[in-house]
């Protein structure tokens, strides 16, 4: 062949290669159109939020891969801007993840801190700034979802999600911490004891005072219609909703209608292969006073990912000023707590302690929890079930009223033991530990509720399957 004859050649082979990419990717983009769009939307300075986002969305790949899952969340920092503080957004890598609104709108440290400070303070959940931007949050939300069509909305504790689902209507799974009529009965029932950690139990209607006022005029404003004042809640209930929590504690109630409990969903990551999780397994396997005096107890101090400094330093505390040799504790500082005074006064005489190993990288806690005998914690839902899971007894402090609900549960099972604020005191906080530490029908009960979880632990595939369910529904 000549070399015109290569040449023409040439140029046919890569016309045709072009093409034959162009059909690839309109192939690709097809399948893409045709295909079931699932979003899943997260706090990601949400821990346990993000947690069981992704074991939830893990799930539904797993189950069928003809449906395409994007994660949708809030920016965490303007450009050029300086990262949030407390993030978990590196939990949903290797997912596509959309941030409502762009860089346009963002949830950095200023808006969370807000949020923190308004939940220590027994504010609100929607406390300036953010109410001066609820209705621009609310349409970026819905705008953003909008423009990526989805075929079913699966979320948690996101409620700019379950406006934009009931204003559009979209189809929506919910996976709940909390079953709502199971838990308002109990907070009328305990008005008591909510008072004495700062809170007062509520009806759920719109009264004057209610900070959910702040997200209902929002969407009010974008579009949501109300039959009155009083049909708030009701209009935004997702179509189907998986409560994510141990069956025992709901016996006998009467959950709502679609409901469906599916169990605990915690982090599939059951090792560690971190230097600092190489270094807590040494300190904790270290200790060989253990075989010469069963009483010394070993103890994970783990206060959640937003942290109240004054429930922590009071918990670390009880275990600094204990008896050498009585207590062996790994203690995880939350990152909003790095730059506390009070904080870090505490850590500095703590780091002299040799029964006390100081944490303050994220690590995975279900290796830790394999390796103690009791935890101590907030009484958020995820550090629960996570010391269930492992069959270890409890000792908790509640500052909100799903932490105090979540720790009488526990109590009620005789797995725990739930201290309130007012009583939250290193001497206490010992006793409290001792009593669950030596007493064998804590750690028996405990175990039942770790049995539970074994015997039905996939709460992430029935998340999985209820949503697929409804997308055919």
């Amino acid at each position: 062949m000549n070399h015109h004859g290569t040449l023409h050649l040439r140029c046919f082979i890569a016309r045709f290669a072009e093409r034959e990419q162009r059909l690839l990717l309109l192939a690709t983009a097809w399948i893409k159109i045709s295909m079931k769009r699932i979003a899943v939307c997260v706090y990601t300075t949400n821990a346990a939020e993000t947690i069981r986002a992704v074991e939830i969305a893990s799930a539904i790949a797993r189950l069928d891969d003809d449906v395409v899952v994007t994660f949708f969340t809030y920016n965490g920092h303007s450009p050029g801007g300086k990262k949030r503080t407390v993030d978990y957004e590196h939990l949903i890598q290797g997912f596509d993840v959309t941030y409502f609104g762009g860089e346009d709108i963002v949830l950095d440290d200023v808006m969370w801190q807000a949020f923190r400070q308004a939940e220590l303070n027994r504010e609100g959940i929607f406390p300036p700034p953010y109410d001066l931007k609820a209705t621009k949050y609310l349409r970026a939300v819905i705008d953003t979802l909008t423009d990526y069509q989805p075929d079913i909305l699966v979320y948690g504790l996101f409620p700019e999600v379950a406006l934009a689902s009931a204003i559009q209507g979209w189809k929506s799974v919910s996976f709940s911490a909390i079953e709502r009529n199971s838990y308002m009965n109990w907070m009328s029932r305990n008005s008591d004891t909510l008072a004495k950690i700062g809170l007062q139990a509520t009806n759920g209607s719109m009264c004057k005072n209610n900070p959910w006022r702040v997200i209902q005029n929002a969407a009010i404003e974008c579009g949501l219609k109300l039959k009155d004042s009083n049909d708030f809640m009701n209009a935004i209930c997702p179509s189907r909703t998986a409560l994510c929590d141990f069956k025992r504690f709901y016996e006998n109630k009467a959950l709502s209608p679609g409901v469906v409990i599916v169990g605990p969903i915690i982090s599939s990551t059951t090792n560690s292969s971190s230097d600092t999780m190489q270094l807590i397994e040494a300190f904790l396997k270290s200790d060989d006073k253990r075989d010469q005096d069963p009483s010394r107890i070993k103890i994970l101090l783990s206060m959640g990912s937003t942290g109240n400094p004054l429930t922590f330093v009071e918990g670390l505390k009880a275990l600094n000023n204990a008896t050498p040799g009585e207590f062996r504790s790994v203690v995880m500082v939350p990152a909003c707590l790095h730059d506390s005074h009070l904080v870090n006064e505490i850590l500095s005489s703590s780091m002299n302690n040799n029964d006390i190993f100081i944490v303050k990288d994220f690590v995975p806690v279900r290796p830790i929890l394999a390796l103690v005998d009791v935890l101590i914690c907030h009484g958020g839902q995820l550090s629960v079930q996570c010391g269930l899971a492992a069959g270890l007894p409890i000792v908790g402090v509640p500052t909100q009223a799903e932490q105090c609900w979540n720790l009488q549960n526990i109590e009620d099972c005789n797995a725990g033991v739930c201290i309130l604020p007012v009583d939250w005191k290193e001497k206490q906080i010992r006793e409290a530990l001792h009593c669950v530490g030596d007493e064998p029908s804590y750690k028996t009960e405990a175990l039942k509720l770790q049995h539970e979880f074994l015997r039905d632990g996939v709460g992430a595939e029935q998340v999985a399957s209820l949503v697929l369910y409804t997308l055919t529904c």
